[in-house]
């Protein structure tokens, strides 16, 4: 088949994005051509709604005025709230699917990612859509999700397959379910061809809140990376050569406290609710760690891993950056002698030399620490 790719994140700065988006993409090729890729310009577009200017001129006024700093100003954040609802709605994706494609469609005449996509649903026998960690519910409704399930809305309509793979179902673990949210997406996948879910929580998710949606049970694709990182033999010693060739020309430097055996550590989406307490409790874990007599790499995953960089600095732990290569970033976790992390795609990183590396999960967002 002729399939449009949506969701495909290799440009994203996450790792476990990148990975996967990678990974499933290698699965499709095997059987299908892909004639195109939806990737994360058209899904995180607010779709601006304009209704006194001209769209262009309203999206330029939003870029400004449409920030948190400067809705937070005294007196400025609500004048310029007025004026943008006096001119439009600054983010109109809502839970309905008409009104969103009509905004999708308006957005293409102004910005051609957008209108590729659309050119592409019309060239494609298929959809084939990473849908990877959107299919949470929070009370404030994802932009992504409105946007997935628009698309699905679109295709459907159209007359075309859409096959929604590597996908992940969830409460919010702070504000619950949106039920709106919920019973539109209960809708949409129920028109959809196919829904895979890569573990059992989402799996039990469905069966209790979408019974009537076809589903089946999948591994995430990173999964199918594990013969290009695992050793023979659990038994073989440290081998520091394994990484040399991932990092070569990578323009990230191979840190010194690769060359021997060494545990890396990860960041969480948790901590990011309390950055304070987490960067205490990281130095803490660090010099812990470091007493074992091994080395120490803590991994900046992905941009909310940041506040890592600090406590590299203040530790004297050694520092893998988000904009690291992908192949040199799973080789750094899968050769680990541990790995403590907080992050789902990370630790399947880890895990592809599952001979070797044992590891230590922290609480993270949505129900990742069950499903692993």
């Amino acid at each position: 088949m002729k399939v449009l790719y949506v969701r495909e994140n290799v440009t994203k700065p996450n790792w476990g994005a990148r990975a996967t988006s990678m990974a499933l993409r290698q699965i499709i090729e095997q059987d299908h051509e892909v004639i195109g890729a939806v990737r994360s310009g058209p899904m995180g577009r607010w779709y601006r709604d304009a209704r006194a200017v001209p769209l262009p001129v309203y999206e330029g006024l939003c870029a400004v005025m449409d920030r948190q700093k400067v809705k937070q100003l005294p007196g400025v954040g609500s004048l310029s709230g007025g004026l943008l609802a006096a001119l439009g709605t600054p983010r109109a994706m809502t839970h309905d699917l008409d009104r969103n494609e009509a905004l999708v469609r308006r957005a293409a005449r102004h910005h051609p990612e957008v209108a590729r996509a659309l050119g592409d649903i019309d060239r494609c026998d298929a959809l084939m859509m990473n849908m990877e960690g959107d299919g949470i519910f929070p009370a404030q409704p994802r932009r992504h999700l409105l946007f997935f399930l628009t698309l699905i809305h679109l295709a459907k309509n159209a007359g075309k397959r859409v096959y929604v793979l590597n996908g992940m179902l969830s409460a919010d673990p702070r504000t619950g379910i949106n039920r709106e949210t919920l019973a539109l997406a209960r809708d949409v996948f129920g028109r959809a061809d196919l829904l895979t879910l890569r573990e059992s929580v989402s799996k039990a998710f469905q069966e209790q809140r979408m019974p009537d949606v076809k589903t089946v049970m999948r591994p995430d694709a990173v999964y199918t990376w594990q013969l290009m990182f695992a050793d023979a033999d659990p038994h073989a010693r440290f081998r520091p050569s394994a990484l040399w060739t991932h990092f070569d020309k990578s323009g990230v430097s191979l840190p010194d406290q690769v060359t021997r055996p060494y545990v890396a550590i990860g960041g969480s989406s948790a901590a990011l609710w309390q950055l304070d307490k987490a960067r205490e409790s990281y130095r803490n874990l660090v010099a812990e760690v470091k007493k074992l007599g091994l080395g120490v790499v803590l991994v900046e995953s992905c941009h909310g891993d940041s506040f890592l960089r600090g406590v590299a600095r203040e530790s004297g732990a050694a520092f893998i950056p988000v904009r690291t290569p992908i192949a040199a970033a799973v080789a750094v976790l899968a050769q680990a002698r541990l790995f403590i992390s907080g992050r789902w795609h990370p630790s399947i990183m880890a895990s592809l030399n599952a001979l070797r590396v044992p590891e230590v999960e922290f609480a993270q967002d949505a129900q990742h620490p069950a499903a692993a």
